[in-house]
């Protein structure tokens, strides 16, 4: 998904952004991910226009690796959502 993004737009400007970008890991997109990112659109917590940001959000609350780098504001009401699915793993 990132990396997609990444190589959109300007030849020279999508070379910089992958370049930067190369040692990131790869991170799996699973099926919690997903249903949170329906959850948050659902719940208008992200525009319905806007269904990458809340698969972005998404990953980012679920995939244990990344809750540290985390900074989205109002992470605790997204993590409640992600409770209420009934599908949280615990961290």
């Amino acid at each position: 998904m990132v990396l997609g993004e990444a190589g959109d737009g300007d030849a020279v400007a999508a070379r910089k952004r992958l370049q930067a970008i190369r040692n990131f890991p790869i991170l799996d997109l699973t099926v919690e991910c997903h249903t949170l990112a329906q959850r948050l659109v659902h719940l208008k917590a992200v525009p319905q226009e806007c269904p990458e940001d809340a698969l972005h959000v998404a990953v980012a609350t679920i995939i244990p690796s990344q809750k540290q780098k985390l900074a989205v504001p109002g992470f605790r009401s997204i993590r409640k959502i992600h409770w209420q699915t009934g599908s949280c793993s615990k961290w």
